[in-house]
């Protein structure tokens, strides 16, 4: 839609000015009714603008300086219109000022929003910012912490001599769920007090807690070590070799940060103690390849008294399936550094996104190859059916398939999409897989 304004001098009546304005039949809608109307002042003072002199000589000093005014009035006069237009081009950041209608709207910065959403509801505002720390806020990065304890649970289920019962694993994971809540506050804390610099310098991590200076340093690094003490406590319950596992996994996650200083490859360093859940949960169900290797033992020799294949093909079972773990980190943190690739290279953050850059696709496609052919490894030295093949191992296959064939890497949205919904993709399949086998075994 196209709307002309026109505009006389009261001094070069004879001048008439017109403006031709295309203005979307959307935007229109909104500011049909808004009139604008100048009324140029004979005493006002002339408004002196940068641009006047590319009209000097087109007509006189007086016209130029109404001109300008006009233009300053119609932008002011959309003052009255601010919330819908706001609402329109989704500009909440600007500030337009009511007090003087000589001033153009000016850009601010985005500011801090706290949540309000979830259990952000309930708590009180002096909390915030540690929940903040605890990523309560973002569900997305927890399944990519809990997804490997799903994954071990129904593994060891699948090996376990006797299966435990369904009532047995679901209490488990729903035990193991809770202490993950804790062990990644701390983990998510730690990271955070570390890279606070850093932080301040990634557009999308700026309004962290301790980045905006809502926790001081010192008080986050309490509230790690209170979450640390916590989390060792609620392992009490079960059996040494997971408070073992549990130790090295926490330790690999506290180095963590510090990787993104000195080597390009910190999400081998994440992966490596995300996926050790898959040795934690096996000792949870007393079939720990490594610490605890009598405990399985002794299982299967009650089964079929032949324990030493058994027990040798399932230790490298869980070792395969440890590494597709490991590869499935790599992959989808990767993945999740594009976000702020840019930034990172400002900031001096070193990353897999930032070493392979373009060819990040590749080096992505050959890895989920691998990950694959773990994954039917593990299955076959563990004599799994063929409901984990075909559930399991295909539809992991296809989720990382489509996600390396979807994903935009140059796209900030694309990559936190396939890091949380997409992920799922991965691990549910993995999970189904796993417990359909289970379920075979159990029946």
């Amino acid at each position: 839609m196209h709307i002309c304004l026109r505009f006389r001098s009261t001094l070069t009546c004879n001048l008439v000015l017109t403006l031709r304005i295309c203005i979307p039949l959307k935007l229109w809608t909104v500011i049909q009714h808004v009139r604008i109307c100048i009324k140029p002042v004979a005493h006002r003072k002339p408004f002196h603008h940068p641009l006047r002199n590319l009209y000097k000589g087109l007509w006189g000093a007086t016209c130029k300086d109404d001109f300008f005014f006009f233009i300053k009035r119609l932008i002011s006069s959309f003052d009255q219109a601010k919330a819908p237009l706001c609402q329109y081009f989704d500009m909440q950041n600007i500030n337009m000022n009511k007090n003087s209608t000589n001033q153009s709207p000016t850009l601010k910065p985005t500011g801090y929003h706290p949540p309000s959403s979830g259990i952000f509801r309930f708590i009180p505002a002096v909390c915030v910012p540690y929940a903040e720390l605890m990523r309560l806020d973002r569900p997305a990065g927890y399944y990519a912490f809990y997804w490997h304890y799903l994954i071990g649970l129904s593994f060891a289920a699948c090996i376990a001599f006797p299966a435990p019962s369904p009532t047995t694993l679901l209490s488990l994971t729903t035990y193991l769920g809770l202490w993950v809540v804790i062990l990644r506050g701390a983990t998510c804390t730690w990271n955070d007090n570390l890279d606070q610099e850093f932080d301040r310098q990634v557009m999308r991590t700026r309004f962290r807690p301790i980045a905006r200076g809502a926790v001081t340093t010192t008080q986050a690094h309490i509230f790690t070590l209170a979450q640390t003490i916590l989390g060792t406590l609620m392992l009490i319950p079960l059996s040494s070799a997971v408070s073992v596992y549990a130790s090295i996994m926490t330790a690999i996650l506290l180095i963590y940060p510090l990787g993104k200083r000195i080597t390009h490859f910190p999400q081998v360093i994440l992966g490596v103690g995300l996926a050790m859940p898959v040795f934690m949960c096996c000792a949870v169900l007393k079939t720990d390849p490594f610490i605890q290797p009598n405990a399985m033992s002794e299982g299967i020799t009650s089964q079929n008294g032949n324990a030493d294949i058994d027990v040798n093909r399932r230790h490298w079972g869980a070792a395969c399936l440890y590494a597709a773990s490991l590869l499935w980190t790599i992959i989808f943190d990767t993945v999740y550094a594009h976000q702020d690739i840019k930034d990172d290279v400002k900031a001096g953050v070193k990353s897999l996104a930032v070493r392979l850059g373009k060819d990040t696709k590749t080096a992505l496609s050959l890895l989920s190859v691998v990950q694959v052919g773990l994954l039917i490894s593990s299955g076959y030295l563990c004599a799994f059916s063929r409901i984990y093949f075909l559930l399991g191992c295909g539809g992991v296959a296809a989720a990382l398939g489509g996600m390396l064939v979807f994903v935009q890497l140059d796209k900030p949205s694309s990559c936190a999409w396939w890091f949380g919904p997409g992920s799922k993709l991965v691990g549910a399949s993995l999970v189904g897989g796993l417990l359909g086998e289970y379920v075979v075994r159990l029946y």
